[in-house]
């Protein structure tokens, strides 16, 4: 069981922008989640889908997002 409250967006019908559900399951990466894994779109398409969406809470997440981002490219 996890403890503590995560926040998580979840998507129905539509994406931000003009990506597939498809092609973002396509570059999900599987992350552990407490005792369970989930499967979760990668950095790459959280950045675009917070890009596409604009509102402001989306756009004060993008510098973290991208920070994160090349700093994994670094590491990796």
């Amino acid at each position: 069981m996890i403890g503590g409250d995560i926040p998580v967006d979840v998507l129905f019908d539509r994406l931000p922008g003009s990506r597939s559900f498809e092609d973002v399951r396509t570059r999900s990466v599987t992350v552990a989640l407490g005792d369970a894994d989930a499967v979760v779109a990668s950095l790459e398409d959280i950045i675009a889908s917070k890009e596409a969406a604009g509102r402001p809470k989306d756009l004060a997440h993008l510098q973290i997002l991208r920070d994160t981002l090349r700093i994994r490219a670094v590491l990796d």
